[in-house]
């Protein structure tokens, strides 16, 4: 496993991205094994190591869903309940579907609530040029892009529409329910008890000085007419800017959490075998197909946590993550038995395209890393 993980990390780079660190997890448990390629930092020059972490982006979805399939499974909560049970007017009051949109719908993204991330002044503000070192978004501002300022996509339950808010009002209701920081309901019930000492959700968690691989971002022409550059963000080659002091705040419970890829992977296994309680990663793989799946590469369906990709090797339950300066994914077996491969880039792609952002990226791992190591 260790050479085909050297093999993939060089071809890896290909796709442009300052460093790569890959991690592989076996049916023993925690990472089998974990390679690193390239730099961490074009000013510096200094090589990338393995125990870097990464911004893992939307794969923190998958955390907030897994403390929602517990709190269901403890009878806390129930996936019919809509999210007005729980968050009052003054929360999401003028948030188009947020009173009537239920938990079930807002895990697969059908309900139709729009997301924050694509609001015109937010990317300019949460992204580009008009970003705010050293004052961070606190964990409700980015509900104010979406009050009285954009439509429902859909009908609860009706069609998939991919929405950040979604994940920003789950974190709402589970500190609601549990009657405690969202941070301290991830540590409590997913990090602390499988050793993930990486884990920490970014501007509300410390991280150690140096611990993160520094971040770039692709500026292409899309990103500078759309997000802009802010001065913080110096050039750093061709079309990329070193996004360091930018910040995650933003993104919260929708995108938040950084990880060494070791311990994603390890977190994948977990996931794999349903090691979070009762059936609770069977639940995330409740695979169904609706209107609006457009992405590429094309989910084959989503599930209440995850989505179902096509391989080579065949299908598998993946999630991907990109914020400004990372890209990272996470793509696990759909049984117990089979390869959990995690990957970090340290070069952002969102706002870079009008289409296909993510794609190069995430078409080589489904098409070409993961079947290498399921082979």
């Amino acid at each position: 496993m260790l050479d085909v993980l050297r093999r993939l990390a060089t071809d890896g780079l290909l796709l442009g991205s300052p460093g790569i660190v890959i991690a592989a997890s076996n049916s023993g448990g925690r990472a089998a094994a974990t390679v690193a390629a390239g730099v961490t930092s074009l000013k510096t020059g200094a090589p990338m190591l393995t125990g870097q972490r990464f911004a893992i982006g939307s794969i923190s979805k998958t955390l907030v869903a897994v403390v929602i399939h517990q709190l269901v499974s403890e009878g806390r909560l129930d996936l019919r309940d809509s999210c007005g049970d729980y968050l009052g007017d003054e929360i999401i009051g003028s948030i188009a579907n947020a009173a009537g949109a239920t938990l079930e719908s807002m895990l697969n993204h059908t309900s139709g609530i729009p997301t924050w991330e694509f609001d015109a002044d937010w990317i300019r503000r949460g992204r580009g040029e008009r970003f705010e070192p050293g004052n961070p978004f606190g964990k409700l501002d980015t509900l104010a892009y979406i009050r009285n300022r954009h439509p429902a996509t859909n009908p609860v339950g009706a069609a998939y529409a991919y929405s950040n808010s979604n994940h920003t009002l789950l974190g709402l209701i589970i500190e609601k329910v549990t009657g405690s920081a969202f941070t301290d309901a991830i540590r409590t019930r997913i990090t602390w008890p499988l050793g993930l000492g990486s884990f920490a959700l970014e501007s509300f968690e410390p991280i150690p000085e140096g611990a993160m691989a520094a971040g770039h971002h692709l500026a292409s022409p899309f990103f500078r007419a759309t997000a802009g550059v802010h001065p913080a963000f110096p050039e750093n080659g061709p079309d990329i800017i070193d996004t360091s002091r930018a910040d995650l705040s933003p993104e919260w419970a929708a995108g938040g959490f950084v990880a060494t890829m070791s311990d994603l992977a390890a977190y994948g296994r977990a996931l794999a075998t349903d090691a979070f309680g009762p059936n609770v990663g069977t639940a995330m793989r409740a695979f169904r197909t609706f209107p609006g799946m457009t992405e590429d590469p094309k989910p084959r369906r989503v599930g209440l946590g995850l989505f179902e990709f096509d391989t080579p090797a065949g299908p598998v339950a993946a999630h991907f993550g990109g914020v400004l300066g990372y890209c990272a994914a996470l793509i696990l077996p759909l049984e117990e038995q089979g390869p959990v491969l995690a990957a970090g880039f340290n070069l952002g792609r969102m706002h870079t395209a009008a289409t296909d952002e993510h794609g190069v990226w995430q078409r080589w791992l489904l098409d070409e890393a993961y079947p290498a190591l399921s082979g």
